[in-house]
């Protein structure tokens, strides 16, 4: 079972420029504008297309690295996913006894009966041709609540 907690102010400010960073670097649809309230699901969907390009040999930016654009588009992806759900974001820390734990970002039911961790989620469909993208999917997924049940404090990992 992981450990959480709220992130830190550091973190907060890091995520809000990561989330700038992603916005410069997803296909918006061309009758929106940065300076616009996008709806999640057309954000989802440039997050989406723009891991296909990258896994079809786009280069998504001449400056980033790819560990970056994936934290960037991952934060982006999580922003939207606990928007649109109501759910929390947290850090969470598995093997926290372990002599190397695990610490990420985690988007959570607040009953914490399920969780979502963007950043592994994406850097793996970014990164792991052998992994499908199905970013889009499961954030759908997720919205409509079409994932196995669980019990509260279970923190079922899904994707």
């Amino acid at each position: 079972m992981p450990t959480e907690r709220p992130l830190t102010i550091d973190e907060e400010q890091e995520l809000e420029a990561l989330l700038l960073t992603a916005l410069e670097l997803v296909p918006l649809p061309p009758e929106l504008g940065l300076g616009e309230e996008l709806p999640p699901e057309a954000l989802v969907f440039a997050v989406d297309t723009a891991i296909d390009a990258a896994r079809n040999g786009a280069q998504l930016s001449e400056l980033l690295p790819l560990e970056e654009i994936a934290a960037a588009l991952g934060a982006l992806w999580a922003d939207e996913l606990a928007r649109r759900t109501g759910w929390g974001l947290v850090i969470a820390t598995f093997g926290a006894d372990e002599p190397e734990p695990y610490e990420t970002l985690a988007v959570v039911k607040p009953d914490r009966s399920v969780a979502v961790l963007p950043l592994a989620i994406i850097g793996a469909a970014l990164t792991d041709r052998h992994v499908e993208n199905n970013v889009g999917l499961l954030f759908h997924l997720v919205v409509r609540g079409d994932y196995p049940p669980s019990e509260p404090g279970a923190w079922r990992v899904l994707g």
